[in-house]
């Protein structure tokens, strides 16, 4: 369910935002339990309910994003947003894509020795439709598509990392992993 009334479309000229997309935590949602979704819940017991949560992949919170934003904005509106990136791997195959928007322009920010972040400017360039979106989404999450390759972000880098001679001699000399590097 959105955070917005299910009827409204095109209100916003722009949206700007940094989603959390758990790179350094694992990113979760709420109702991510198959056996609580849609129990009901009795009012005296609201207001101390916590709801469970449920894995929340990249891939997944990259298309609500866009989906939502493909809906919520004006004709020729802007969607910009961070997109989580590694230094040294091209990511322009895996910025994500909706049948309402195209990348306007894409500018990187280097943060650690292995992190960076795209700055992604999106625009919207036809109307909403519910059924292209959901056909777009499902090929989107399908087994094999190239932005589930992003719910593996870390692996790909630490993956190009170790192939490169020099970070596996940088590795060396670091000592034993047993952490998230960031």
């Amino acid at each position: 369910a959105l955070p917005f009334r299910n009827d409204l479309e095109g209100i916003f000229d722009s949206i700007v935002c940094d989603p959390p997309y758990g790179i350094r935590a694992g990113g979760r949602k709420s109702g991510g339990r198959e056996k609580t979704r849609g129990n009901y819940i009795p009012p005296d017991m609201k207001d101390g309910h916590i709801p469970s949560t449920g894995t929340y992949e990249l891939s997944e919170c990259l298309l609500d994003l866009l989906d939502l934003s493909a809906k919520l904005l004006k004709l020729g509106g802007r969607l910009v947003y961070f997109f989580p990136s590694a230094n040294g791997i091209v990511l322009g195959d895996y910025l994500p894509t909706h049948p309402s928007l195209e990348v306007e322009h894409s500018s990187e920010q280097g943060l650690t020795c292995l992190w960076s972040r795209k700055l992604v400017t999106m625009r919207k360039c036809s109307p909403w439709d519910a059924e292209k979106a959901r056909i777009h989404r499902q090929e989107c999450l399908s087994e094999g598509a190239k932005l589930k390759q992003c719910d593996n972000l870390q692996d790909m880098v630490f993956k190009v990392l170790d192939s490169d001679e020099g970070a596996l001699a940088a590795s060396a000399n670091r000592g034993k992993y047993r952490g998230k590097r960031v």
